[in-house]
Formats: C-alpha cells, sequence, structure tokens
C-alpha cells in the first residue's frame, strides 16, 4: 500500500493533469482527496500545496470569494513553513481575486507581495504584482501612462525569466488599452490611430501562440474570441469570421469532452462496482464448487489405491509360481553352460589378451587423430577469424574514405553555393544602385545647381541619400518589412520622375488589408523591374508613359501578389531598338533578380514565383508589359 503522503501527492499530479485536459469536476475532487490525505498525516507542506491548489481552482472557474478565502488559509500554513517565495505567491494570488470584490482590499495585498518579492529576489512575484497593479491603475485609478509602465516592466522581466503564461497575459493587457482606450490617449502614448488594430491583433496572435505551446485550451478559446472581435472592429470581416468559426468548433469540442468525461466517470463508476459484486458472488459460488470436487477427488484417490494394493498382491502370487518354474529350467541350463563355459574360457583368455593389445594400440591411434583434428580446427577458426577481420577493416577503411569525400564534396558544394548567393546579392544591390543611375542622379544635381534651382537640387539630393541609405541598410538583411521596400521603391521611382520631367508618372496602391509593417519579403526584389519597365518600356516613347504598382493579398492571407504595369512599347519593340542601339543599357538586375528567387525558393521552400505578360491594345498592337510577383507569406 502507498503511504498517504505519497498518496496525496498523487491525487495532486492527476489534478494538474485535470486542469490541462479541462476536466474541472475530476481536478476538484482530487484536490480534495489530496487535502484529507494530507490533513491525515498532518503533513503541512502538502496540506499548503494542496490548499493553494484548491483556490487556484475557484480561480479559474471565478469564484473569487471562495478563492481568496483559500489563498488566505495557504498564506497561514505557509508563514508558519517560512517558505518566503510561496508566501509571496499566495498574498498576490489573494490580492488578484479579491480585486474582483474589493479594490482596497486587493492594493493592499499586492503591493505587500510585490514589496516581499522585492525583498527576497524573486523575479517572477515581482512580474506577476505589476502586472495586476497595471490593470488597477488602469482599470481604478484611469491612470493609463502609469499602467503601461507597469506592464512594460512585468513584460521584461517575464521575458527575461521566459515566463510563457506572464508573456501572454501582459500581451492581452497591452491589446486592451489599443482596443479600449480614446485615440486621444493612445497619441499621448505615441500610438497613432491607424496602428491600434495592428498592434492588438499582433499581441493577441502572440498570445494565442504562447497558450498553445503550453496546452492552455481554456485560454486559447478566449484569445480566440478577442482576435475576432478585434478584425470584426477592424473592418475585416473575412478574418473575423475565420477566427470565429475556429473559436465556435474550439467550444463545440470543449464542452463535448466535458460532458463526455462526466458520463465516462460516472459510468465506469457504476460498471466497476457491479462488476466487483458480480465478482465476489462468482468467487464465493466457485469455493464451494471447488470444495466439493476436492473432497470427491480424494475418495476417489483413496478407493484407486485400495484395488491398486489388492491387483498387486494378486500379481506377487503368479510372480512367485512363474520364479519357482523358471528357477528349475535355469538350474538345468546352467549345468550344460558350465560345461561349455569352461571350455571356452581358456579360448577366451587367450583371445583377450590379443585384443587388449589391439586396442591399446587403436586407442593410441584415435587420441593422435583427435589432437590432429583439434589442431587443425584452431587453425582453420584462426584464418577464418583473421579474414573476416581483415574484411571488416578493409570495408570500414573504404566507407570512411566514402564519407570524407562525401563531405568535402558536400562541404565544397555549400561553399559554392554560399558564394554564389553572395554574388546575386550583391549583383541585386548592383542593379538597385548602379553606377549609370548614380551617375545620372548626379548630373541631375549638377544640372539643378548651374540652373540656380537649389529648392529642386537640394530636395532631389535629399531623396537620393534617403534611397542610397535605404538600399544600404535593406541590403545587410536576409529579409526586410514590405513597407521598407516599398519605400525605397517610391524614393527610386521619384527620382527618376524629377530626372524626366513630364514624361514619367506613377500610382502606387496598397489594399488596406495588406500588413505592410508585419509582412517580411527579401530585400531588393522590386526595384529591377520597374527599372526595366522604365528604361525599355517608357523611355523609347516621345510622351513618355505610366507605371501602375498594385500590392493584395490573396488565398486567406498567406499570399502576397505585387503587379507592376507599364503603358510602353512592349518587350519585342524594346528588344529591337536595343539592338539597334547597340544595348546601351543592360538589365542585370532582372536576371539577378529571377536567380535570387530561384535560390529563396531552394532555401526557404517558399514557392515564389513570377510572371510576365505583354499587354496588347483592341487592334492587337503592343500596350505595355504587366509583371506579377507571387510570394508566400
Amino acid at each position: 500500500l502507498k503511504k498517504p503522503d505519497s498518496t496525496g501527492s498523487m491525487y495532486l499530479k492527476m489534478g494538474r493533469t485535470n486542469f490541462y485536459l479541462a476536466d474541472f469536476p475530476a481536478q476538484l475532487a482530487n484536490i480534495q482527496n489530496a487535502i484529507k490525505a494530507f490533513e491525515q498525516t498532518k503533513n503541512e507542506a502538502g496540506l499548503a500545496e494542496a490548499t493553494k491548489r484548491m483556490g487556484g481552482y475557484y480561480q479559474n472557474m471565478g469564484e473569487w470569494t471562495k478563492a481568496t478565502v483559500y489563498f488566505e488559509k495557504a498564506i497561514v500554513l505557509y508563514q508558519r513553513l517560512g517558505n518566503q517565495v510561496q508566501l509571496a505567491d499566495m498574498i498576490h494570488n489573494a490580492g488578484h481575486a479579491s480585486g474582483f470584490y474589493d479594490k482596497r482590499k486587493s492594493l493592499e495585498y499586492l503591493n505587500s507581495a510585490l514589496k516581499l518579492s522585492e525583498k527576497i529576489g524573486y523575479l517572477s512575484g515581482v512580474a506577476d504584482n505589476l502586472w495586476i497593479l497595471g490593470f488597477y491603475y488602469e482599470d481604478v485609478v484611469k491612470d493609463v501612462a502609469t499602467a503601461v509602465k507597469y506592464f512594460t516592466k512585468s513584460l521584461e522581466i517575464y521575458e527575461k525569466i521566459d515566463k510563457k503564461g506572464g508573456i501572454a497575459e501582459v500581451l492581452l493587457a497591452f491589446a486592451g488599452i489599443y482596443l479600449k482606450e480614446p485615440d486621444t490617449v493612445l497619441q499621448k502614448l505615441n500610438i497613432s490611430p491607424s496602428e491600434k488594430y495592428i498592434k492588438a491583433i499582433k499581441n493577441q496572435k502572440k498570445s494565442l501562440q504562447l497558450y498553445i505551446d503550453m496546452k492552455h485550451t481554456s485560454r486559447q478559446q478566449v484569445v480566440t474570441l478577442f482576435i475576432s472581435e478585434t478584425y470584426e472592429r477592424m473592418g475585416a470581416y473575412d478574418s473575423s469570421l475565420k477566427y470565429y468559426r475556429r473559436w465556435v468548433d474550439g467550444q463545440s469540442k470543449y464542452f463535448n469532452t466535458e460532458k463526455q468525461k462526466e458520463l465516462t466517470r460516472i459510468e465506469t463508476e457504476y460498471k466497476f462496482e457491479k462488476v466487483e459484486d458480480s465478482l465476489k458472488s462468482d468467487k464465493r459460488l466457485t469455493d464451494e464448487k471447488l470444495q466439493k470436487q476436492l473432497l470427491l477427488f480424494k475418495q476417489q484417490q483413496q478407493q484407486l489405491e485400495l484395488n491398486q494394493a489388492e491387483f498387486s498382491l494378486s500379481n506377487k502370487e503368479k510372480d512367485l509360481q512363474h520364479l519357482a518354474y523358471l528357477k528349475m529350467q535355469s538350474d538345468l541350463q546352467n549345468e550344460q553352460l558350465i560345461k561349455k563355459q569352461n571350455e571356452k574360457e581358456n579360448q577366451l583368455q587367450s583371445a583377450q589378451l590379443k585384443s587388449l593389445t589391439q586396442d591399446k594400440a587403436i586407442t593410441k591411434l584415435n587420441q593422435q587423430r583427435q589432437w590432429i583434428y583439434i589442431i587443425a580446427g584452431f587453425f582453420l577458426l584462426a584464418v577464418g577469424s583473421l579474414y573476416f577481420i581483415y574484411r571488416s577493416r578493409l570495408r570500414s577503411v573504404r566507407l570512411e574514405a566514402q564519407l570524407i569525400k562525401e563531405k568535402s564534396a558536400q562541404e565544397k558544394k555549400e561553399t559554392e553555393f554560399q558564394h554564389k548567393l553572395a554574388d546575386i546579392s550583391m549583383s541585386a544591390l548592383r542593379s538597385q544602385m548602379n553606377p549609370h543611375f548614380i551617375f545620372n542622379c548626379l548630373n541631375s544635381i549638377k544640372l539643378y545647381t548651374t540652373q540656380n534651382d537649389t529648392v529642386a537640387a537640394s530636395a532631389y539630393l535629399t531623396k537620393f541619400s534617403k534611397l542610397i541609405r535605404l538600399v544600404l541598410e535593406n541590403s545587410r538583411n536576409e529579409r526586410i518589412t514590405l513597407a521598407s521596400e516599398l519605400s525605397a521603391l517610391e524614393l527610386y521611382i521619384e527620382m527618376e520622375a524629377m530626372r524626366f520631367k513630364e514624361k514619367l508618372s506613377y500610382s502606387l496602391i496598397v489594399e488596406k488589408d495588406v500588413e505592410t509593417s508585419y509582412i517580411e519579403i527579401p530585400p531588393l526584389l522590386l526595384q529591377p523591374y520597374v527599372e526595366n519597365a522604365i528604361w525599355h518600356g517608357l523611355m523609347p516613347r516621345d510622351q513618355g508613359g505610366h507605371i501602375a504598382i498594385a500590392v493584395a493579398i490573396k488565398n486567406d492571407d498567406s499570399l502576397l501578389e505585387i503587379n507592376i504595369t507599364d503603358n510602353g512599347i512592349g518587350r519585342d519593340a524594346a528588344t529591337l531598338l536595343k539592338n539597334k542601339m547597340g544595348g546601351k543599357h543592360k538589365s542585370y538586375g532582372m536576371k539577378a533578380t529571377t536567380e535570387r528567387i530561384a535560390l529563396i525558393n531552394q532555401i526557404y521552400k517558399t514557392g515564389a514565383s513570377v510572371f510576365v505578360h505583354d499587354l496588347v491594345d483592341e487592334d492587337g498592337q503592343a500596350a505595355g508589359t504587366e509583371v506579377i510577383l507571387q510570394i508566400q507569406v
């Protein structure tokens, strides 16, 4: 039998498992059993732990008064035990629970817990109390700035000690501020009205992922519903419906699982009691039947032994008579045999002497033969073992040589791959800021200066410096935000428009559901296509032309599509014109970007793709070029 202390610990472990499975009736029963077991053994440490778990149970159920009562009982027990860390936790829990019905009492508990946690260097306790105090200043004092300060300090500590549950709750607290507080309050916190929904969604999704990692079912449901409501407020009804359906599915599974577990537990208890009663009745009947059979077997065994004794006695009498007859016959035969035996004994003695000599010789020969076989066997075994050892060693050496060769080849391939990737990245950078473009920019600045147009020169030089800085910054990273890439692209087009005056116009349209600050793509990806459209599509036209850039998100937020369209002369005419002019402007950027996309697909398995279409008018004449770039996000 298990000791009561181990029984109490077992009940607590089962209760924790029930909590993560959302089996709350079983959790309550196991905690109650643990309290009884620890009270019987007068184990105060175990009783304190079980009392704390009971308070946590009622806290999870939203019964804040009962939760506070059990946390206060745990405070007394941990004070008696001298456990400062657990004492700080219980004071914090009492403050948290009492905050739902007595704000003054809650504040006293929280300040006391914070001081104790700071005194003993208990970082988790400090973070917990700062988090709850943040809610107090937000909801009761209406001091949002102080609340944000407490939340920020709490989040820094949670991230430092990697406490996922705390991180998730603080992220939800920030999301609540972004959604509840008016725009005037948020602007004081440097949060614009257009940013609040994006920041709230980002925090809520991070919180949801943390609860998924922790397998915390009930909190997953709560956060999923929050995300659906936030998308609804943003006007993103498709996303709102998706998360609402996810919440409904989770609720259905959650409550069905709860009911099924409770019914299964009751049914199991009933079946167990019924089977146990049946087994006891069958055992009683079986024991009585077995005793009767044993008694009958003993009686039959005794009768069999008597019959065997009588049969044995009768056989002995017959055997004695038969033996007497045989003895008489034997005596007659013995007399005749003795005579023959005496005659043959002399012959036998001489034959035995001769046979003995032959046996010794044969025995010696057999021993010599056995030794030869043994020696030969050992020799063959040794030769075979050496052969197999040699073969194994040779195979091992060949295998090692092959592995070294393959490893060297693989390292060589990886080195070549990295060099190729670096070359293509540099090619992309050169295509983005090639010497020809820089030279033209400087000439434009010189022209504005000679014309004494200092305003235009200053504006052009400012855009030029910003573009240089953006390109250099973006080229250092493997992935950048879509917003940063579009900023660099727009600067480039504006500078080209300033250089070519009235010949170039453009439009950049980003659909509102595209989160440009959140989506990331490889850097320096779009400019080569725009440059190609300007130089080979629009500049050959006398009246110039227009470039339209459209950014959209498709396939349920999983596919980013960027459309670059120009109304230039088309690819065929551009090719003929370039051949006539001797190919003065070579677009290395298109080739480098194509190779980069192929390498990105190979490394990250992204499935990015580029499609180029020639546009024609109603008469079938070239009307421009369309480039469609699709990237998985």
